[in-house]
């Protein structure tokens, strides 16, 4: 199921979810030694262009490519970046082609097997596969986060259980069955400071809300409802708090 095929779901998504891909564009190119930008780029999962649009700093064009035509039609626009309605794994332009695909937050909604067996043929000999995920794990930077890391398993993820995702072994011998080799795995934190409005909404963009919500059980209305008084206690003394993400790069190159 694609739970971010509506428009609703599109528009909150685009206004909630933090800006971080910028930070994660730096060290692509850090990482493989960029001196100029490269030909083209795909952006796989694209959903509203938050992924894509950095990527125009390192790529001279870039195709934005995702599953939800809502997500598409609320996409940020750019005159280097072309966005097209096309499943991860069908991707079909021709082999050999393309120099780096990046996917975000998006390969444990995949075929992921599939998916990395098409960017592998669409890879030229020195591209690159950027993979890489912005988790928030209920820690929030200073004396309450052991509160807050309580509340969010005990409280936030009983009252909205993530929904079923794909699993894949990001191991040397499985993606070496697929001609891949690990180049760089990444892992590193972010920041970011957000007033309570900002977390209740950007908390209402997750798959475990949405899954209830297309399921009936809540609305949006009500869920916000629900995080305002939750998140109050957090709140009472600041009018925002640092919340601290961790992330997860990974490169892959061909196997040559």
């Amino acid at each position: 199921m694609n739970y971010f095929n509506s428009d609703e779901v599109a528009k909150r998504y685009l206004e909630a979810r933090p800006r971080y891909h910028d930070i994660v564009v730096r060290r692509i190119k850090r990482h493989l030694k960029m001196k100029q930008k490269i030909s083209l780029t795909l952006d796989v999962a694209c959903g509203t262009g938050l992924s894509t649009i950095p990527l125009t700093e390192i790529s001279k064009w870039v195709v934005g490519l995702d599953a939800s035509q809502a997500m598409l039609n609320n996409a940020l626009q750019n005159d280097c970046v072309i966005y097209r309605k096309l499943e991860a794994e069908k991707l079909d332009f021709p082999e050999d082609s393309i120099e780096l695909i990046t996917a975000a937050s998006g390969v444990h909604w995949m075929d992921t097997t599939t998916f990395l067996k098409r960017s592998n043929e669409l890879l030229t000999p020195t591209g690159c596969l950027a993979i890489y995920d912005n988790y928030f794990l209920g820690n929030l930077q200073g004396d309450e986060n052991a509160d807050f890391k309580q509340w969010f398993s005990q409280k936030y993820l009983k009252q909205f259980a993530s929904p079923a995702r794909n699993k894949f072994n990001f191991t040397p011998d499985v993606l070496g069955d697929l001609g891949f080799t690990i180049f760089k795995n990444d892992q590193f934190e972010n920041n970011i400071r957000w007033s309570k409005h900002q977390l209740k909404r950007y908390l209402a963009t997750q798959s475990n809300v949405i899954a209830k919500v297309s399921e009936e059980k809540y609305t949006f209305a009500e869920v916000e409802e629900w995080l305002d008084d939750e998140l109050s206690v957090f709140f009472e003394a600041k009018r925002t708090q640092t919340f601290v993400f961790s992330n997860w790069l990974l490169l892959l190159r061909k196997m040559i």
